[in-house]
């Protein structure tokens, strides 16, 4: 008998059959990306938030993009 509470509960009509879809996990903000997401809403342009944060206004658009796409899931 499998004894395995995620494989018993499947087999035996337990609450409901789980998919791999309701595991997928939430995507959180990486530390740069909050920090530049504070500097975005203080109004800094990319030019002031990449010499703040000693990066590249690339990497600083890439991480507004990452945001964005972060909040309109």
């Amino acid at each position: 008998m499998n004894t395995h509470p995620k494989n018993s509960s499947v087999k035996q009509g337990g609450l409901a059959q789980l998919k791999d879809r309701d595991y997928q996990t939430k995507h959180t903000l990486t530390k740069r990306e909050k920090e530049v997401f504070e500097l975005l809403v203080q109004d800094k342009t990319t030019r002031e938030i990449a010499e703040e944060l000693f990066i590249s206004e690339k990497t600083v658009r890439n991480h507004i993009s990452n945001e964005i796409h972060y909040f309109c899931q």
